[in-house]
Order: structure tokens, then C-alpha cells, then sequence
């Protein structure tokens, strides 16, 4: 079955003061899937997300939402609601009125196309006294639209665990709680789209992965699509069904956090998704290839016989063995416990490995490394890097 496209970015440049920040972009966005944009600061993610949100219009290229194009649609208009990292809450109102405040306040055509009109004018006269007849109101009209925003609203608190909290005024809440308002306020909107700015950001370690846990969870259930922007690989590793890894106002890759950790396409990946340890050596044949002068398996690629390539090992691949049992020797120079594993900075010659190991190792010692052959990845060099 394929997957709905909700959204298409078609060849978007934007600039500012003349330097590009997103270069010619491409990429489609399925109906119900939770998407990620990665990567460090300035790499174009939030000037993207912006674009989506009609925030930003591109300089060039086509922002396409269900077939229709939307680049000059202002923010208001679109089916899209956006969570940021400052969560601009009214301190003056309490949680439930600060969850109502931009429905309750928008256009009487805007509320009515949001619940329908045959839907509320079916209400209005199923409220009526009985005998009572006449043309309906804007007035009984407007008082069951207020009664189904404050419905709606208490739904959206429970749905982000607040269920309880509606009275509570905006300084009594926690950073976290304060976000699950701004999360609820957003989705009372029914928006098709939650656009989410780094919206964890401001918070504690602890509680930034308990709202990992509770943003998808939440995405799940709602079944619309979360787009999501951080420059943290571990939320995007946590939360995401595709992740699209950005810098220089490119796409660098795309794909499910599992293709893009274990096959990195090129050094900027493998370096900013983890840590990666990469030996610039040749494909020798098929399923061979190596580095200086150690030959090693891998399976699944096949580029030219002696063609240059980056070899790519991730620290927890590296099996420890005894050094008279492999090619790959190493010195080790710091070996640090981190709670789970060992963490082992080793040197084979002049470059440095990082090794992830159960086994304690002492600084000075003589390891063997060896690496299951489906464990090693290969990229192709790229010159410019």
C-alpha cells in the first residue's frame, strides 16, 4: 500500500543577506508519519520548518499541500499548527482558557468550517425548547461552538496527561507541563500538520525523554503528521519514522533512524549520528576490503575492485579479542566506565578507535580487534570531505 504524500517541497532556495540557507530542496512528506528534520545550528532545519508554516516564503521552488500549491496562503489559512520552543503562554489566563484562547478568538467562518455547519445547526435544534422554530442565529450558533472548543479543550489536556489541571494557573506548572499546554493548544486546532520547533529544548534531561516517550505516543494516537526539528540525535533517533539529516541547506540523507545509524552515506553523517570510527581504505574484491595492511569481510556492497573507500565501524562492533588472535592491534590509553559499558579510546598507530566494551581494558595494554563482517560499513569517498 502506498503512502499518501501531504505535503511536497519542490525545488525551495531561500536567503537571507544573500547567503543561501536552504539550497534547492527537495522531499515529500507522508499523510500520518512522524518526520524529522536534523541537524547542527545553521544547517537550514527551522527555515524549512518555517516555510511549512507560512512563516517564510521561498525565494524559489513550490511548497505543494494535498495537490494544491500554498506559497503565498498565509500561516492562519493553512491546516498546519506550530509548537515552539518558547511556548509564549498567557500567564494572566489559566491552562484551560490559555488552551481555547486562538480557537475562541478566531473568525465565526473559521470555527464554523472547523465543526461543520450542518453538524452545529443539527445541535442548535436539538437544543431548542421543544415547540421552538425560526431561522437559526449567529447567536445559538456561536454558544455550541463555545461549548464544543471548551469540549475539545478538556479532550486535548487529557490526551497530553493535564486532565485536572484546567483551573491551575501558568506559574504553577512545571517547564514540561507548561509544554503539554502549548501541545494541547495546538491540537484543539485539528490541524493536519504539527509543525514542532525544537519544543524540548528548555528542558531537563529526565523529563526531555519522558516527552520523547509521550510526543509519539501522542503522534500515535492522533494519526496526524508531526513535523519535528532538533539538533539532538538522540530525540530524533527516539521519536521518528524518517529522519532527514540537513546541513549546508541540503538534504545530507533520509531515511528510517535505523538506515541512517547504520548506513551512513557519507563522513558528516557518520560523525554527527553517534560516534563512527572510519578508516579510508580500498574494496578489494567482493567481500573483501582493507586498510593499510589489513584485510577484513563485508558483505552486501559491491563497488569496483580497488576502488577507494571509507570503511565505517561503530564502537560498539568492535569485539575485544586476544591480541596474537588478530591483525588489528591497538594500545589502549584511557578505558572510562560509563554506567552500561566501557568507553575505550585505543590507538592503532597514528589513528584513534573508540571502543565500546563490557570488558575493563588498562591503559597501556595490547588489544585485538575484530568486527563481524555485517557489522562494517562502507561509503564511497567523496573528495570534498
Amino acid at each position: 500500500m502506498n503512502k499518501k504524500v501531504i505535503i511536497e517541497l519542490q525545488d525551495i532556495v531561500k536567503s537571507y543577506d544573500d547567503e543561501v540557507i536552504v539550497n534547492h530542496l527537495n522531499l515529500q512528506i507522508y499523510e500520518n508519519e512522524f518526520l524529522t528534520l536534523l541537524g547542527p545550528s545553521g544547517c537550514g532545519k527551522t527555515t524549512t520548518l518555517r516555510m511549512i508554516g507560512g512563516f517564510e516564503t521561498p525565494d524559489e521552488g513550490r511548497i505543494i499541500l494535498n495537490d494544491k500549491i500554498i506559497n503565498d496562503i498565509p500561516a492562519y489559512a493553512r491546516p498546519i499548527n506550530t509548537v515552539f520552543q518558547k511556548y509564549a503562554l498567557f500567564p494572566h489566563l489559566n491552562v484551560l482558557e490559555n488552551v481555547v484562547f486562538g480557537l475562541k478568538n478566531s473568525s465565526y467562518e473559521r470555527k464554523v468550517s472547523l465543526y461543520g455547519k450542518e453538524k452545529l445547526e443539527e445541535e442548535v435544534l436539538r437544543n431548542r425548547k421543544a415547540g421552538k422554530k425560526g431561522k437559526i442565529t449567529r447567536f445559538e450558533m456561536n454558544k455550541v461552538i463555545k461549548e464544543k472548543i471548551y469540549e475539545d479543550a478538556k479532550k486535548a489536556l487529557e490526551l497530553v496527561n493535564l486532565k485536572g489541571y484546567e483551573e491551575r494557573n501558568i506559574d504553577q506548572l512545571s517547564g514540561g507541563q507548561q509544554q503539554r499546554v502549548g501541545i494541547a493548544r495546538a491540537i484543539v486546532n485539528k490541524p493536519k500538520i504539527l509543525l514542532l520547533d525544537e519544543p524540548l529544548s528548555a528542558l531537563d534531561l529526565k523529563l526531555r525523554q519522558n516527552m520523547q516517550y509521550e510526543l509519539k505516543e501522542m503522534q500515535r494516537k492522533l494519526g496526524i503528521t508531526f513535523i519535528f526539528v532538533t539538533h539532538d540525535q538522540e530525540e530524533a533517533m527516539t521519536m521518528s519514522d524518517r529522519i532527514v539529516v540537513m546541513q549546508g541547506g541540503v538534504i545530507q540523507q533520509l531515511g528510517t533512524p535505523k538506515e541512517i545509524y547504520n548506513e551512513p552515506k557519507n563522513r558528516f553523517i557518520a560523525n554527527f549520528i553517534g560516534e563512527s570510527n572510519i578508516f579510508r581504505g580500498v574494496y578489494v574484491k567482493k567481500d573483501t576490503i582493507k586498510f593499510d595492511d589489513i584485510e577484513m569481510n563485508c558483505v552486501n556492497y559491491v563497488y569496483e575492485d580497488g576502488e577507494e573507500c571509507d570503511i565505517v565501524i561503530r564502537p560498539e562492533d568492535f569485539d575485544i579479542v586476544d591480541a596474537s588472535k588478530s591483525n588489528l592491534k591497538a594500545e589502549v590509553r584511557t578505558c572510562i566506565f560509563k554506567g552500561v559499558h566501557y568507553e575505550i579510546c585505543a590507538y592503532y598507530k597514528e589513528q584513534e578507535i573508540v571502543i565500546h566494551s563490557y570488558e575493563e581494558v588498562k591503559p597501556g595494554d595490547i588489544i585485538g580487534l575484530k568486527v563481524d563482517p555485517y557489522e562494517v560499513s562502507l561509503m564511497r569517498v567523496n573528495k570534498d570531505e
